[in-house]
């Protein structure tokens, strides 16, 4: 969730990100045109607690996923949930 504050991704780009896609060197995620709702190529900016976030996530091996349950991408499901959650406990259950 704090990473999807912080770079304002779409739902569906945060959840099967993957490590690859991140370039910590020029600080953007990149994603190729068949990644990406426009259909064209496109780089998100990464503030250096963006950066903070994806590194402490724990690595698996198998797993190309930033953010996984059992090697796979989080369901948005799940992800709604987590969202639901931070809402709340910051007393914002409204935020869009």
């Amino acid at each position: 969730v704090l990473l999807y504050l912080e770079t304002a991704m779409r739902v569906t780009e945060l959840r099967v990100l993957r490590l690859e896609q991140c370039d910590f060197e020029r600080c953007v995620i990149e994603f190729e045109p068949d990644e990406h709702k426009s259909g064209t190529y496109a780089a998100i900016a990464l503030t250096d607690a963006a950066i903070d976030i994806i590194r402490r996530q724990p690595k698996v091996e198998g797993s190309p996923y930033v953010f996984h349950v059992d090697r796979q991408p989080v369901s948005e499901p799940w992800f709604r949930y987590q969202w639901e959650r931070a809402r709340d406990v910051a007393g914002c259950p409204d935020l869009q």
